[in-house]
């Protein structure tokens, strides 16, 4: 028994050291997971990008409000549509964070897209059109971010 402790305690470190060094510089330096192999996934390999929105606005007379449903709408039918579409999918959330010591709750969506890995010769710039699309919103409804994560994904219809 004496000995079993510290081989679980070595082997779940050196899973630990394995998992943390599988990364690789992405697009524009963000660091994301190895590539998955294609033999590993179900159905085409791709990558999976999550953007999210946060709905909270300040108006220019310094109150608050919100990003109603139909600009929403009107922002993911003349800015995300037009450079996905393929398709996509949003959802609604509510997320939360610390500032200036103090929890913000805030409303907001999540889009999900599916686009082509980098480097397979069908890619159609993807990586700029996710970046015009955070630039575009955090422009015109004054945000400071939108989070944006990528990772592979296996893929079938």
């Amino acid at each position: 028994m004496e000995f079993r402790k510290p081989l679980q305690l070595f082997l779940a470190g050196f899973c630990l050291v394995v998992c943390c060094s599988c990364t690789c510089a992405g697009p524009q330096g963000v660091r994301q997971a190895a590539p998955v192999q294609p033999a590993a996934c179900h159905g085409e390999l791709l990558l999976r990008t999550e953007l999210f929105f946060g709905l909270s606005v300040q108006n220019p007379d310094g109150t608050d409000a919100q990003v109603s449903e139909q600009q929403w709408q009107d922002f993911v039918d003349r800015v995300v549509t037009p450079r996905f579409s393929d398709g996509l999918t949003v959802l609604d959330s509510r997320g939360q964070w610390r500032h200036q010591g103090r929890i913000v709750k805030e409303k907001g969506k999540v889009l999900y897209l599916l686009h082509p890995l980098p480097g397979t010769g069908r890619t159609d710039d993807a990586d700029r059109k996710i970046e015009e699309i955070r630039e575009i919103y955090k422009q015109r409804f004054h945000q400071d971010s939108v989070l944006r994560t990528t990772i592979p994904a296996g893929v079938s219809f």
